[in-house]
């Protein structure tokens, strides 16, 4: 009990490690090897592996409460509207992950539609508040990962994995979340930019189709609401320029950024 006190005063007296930045970039594994924040006149990446736009809500709700960058740029693709991160919060490998990520901010009395292991949450949340006290419990900030890595191939596999061999629907609560942090934004007076980074064209070709056309309904639906959408997924770069199918490695992130801050400098 205790610890627990501490712990839980620790987690509400402190805010994590966010610079005082005109651009915030967050979002999944697209934004965390696709964008460099160095690009920019200032700018912090705090995007992670597989971040779910429920994740992004909790994540950026908890932000905004002391800091106000006036943009915000997130990843916007159709693997986002699938129901691949529903999943992961009853997901044997991802759960675990998830809710290490999001104990101290999670809010999961209101996401009633996705099946949540709640055993697993109690496990995590009693191991990293009551166990001892922690300094840090802010997981769920991530980074700006460069990759050297180039190993073009696996498309199958990914396109498999984001939407489930084709048994995956589109994610009503990624969409309502992907809206409530567009209202978050306009609430705080915050330019809400959505990205959809180059793919290469194995895997943008191998998109099922109906996610595509979900997809560019979506974005259309967002752009009207306010929100600025910039899909570069078609992008024709060379293959040195991925990690693998979907991601950019380095020299695929400092040529995409530079594009992006071209194009941003227009609106």
């Amino acid at each position: 009990m205790l610890n627990f006190i501490i712990n839980f005063y620790i987690i509400k007296n402190t805010n994590p490690d966010i610079k005082s930045t005109n651009i915030l970039i967050t979002g999944d594994s697209h934004t965390y090897n696709g964008i460099s924040p160095y690009k920019f006149k200032s700018a912090q990446n705090i995007s992670q592996l597989a971040e779910s736009y429920v994740l992004s809500y909790w994540k950026l709700k908890k932000i905004f409460s002391f800091a106000k960058p006036d943009t915000l740029i997130i990843a916007f693709a159709p693997h986002n509207i699938s129901e691949l991160d529903d999943v992961r919060f009853a997901s044997s490998s991802w759960a675990n992950v998830m809710f290490t990520r999001s104990y101290m901010i999670q809010e999961f009395k209101y996401l009633n539609s996705v099946r949540v292991d709640y055993k697993k949450l109690s496990f995590v949340y009693f191991k990293n508040m009551c166990l001892l006290p922690k300094k840090h419990h802010n997981n769920y900030i991530g980074e700006y990962a460069p990759s050297s890595v180039n190993r073009i191939g696996n498309f199958d596999k990914t396109i498999a994995s984001h939407y489930g061999n084709g048994s995956y629907k589109f994610s009503k609560t990624s969409m309502q979340y992907l809206d409530s942090i567009l209202n978050l934004c306009k609430k705080k007076g915050i330019k809400l930019i959505l990205v959809n980074t180059p793919v290469h064209k194995n895997y943008y070709n191998s998109i099922p189709e109906k996610f595509k056309k979900k997809y560019r309904q979506e974005a259309e639906r967002l752009k009207k609401q306010g929100a600025i959408v910039i899909d570069m997924s078609n992008l024709v770069l060379p293959d040195e320029y991925y990690v693998d199918d979907d991601h950019l490695n380095t020299k695929g992130a400092n040529y995409y950024t530079n594009t992006l801050v071209e194009y941003l400098k227009n609106k």
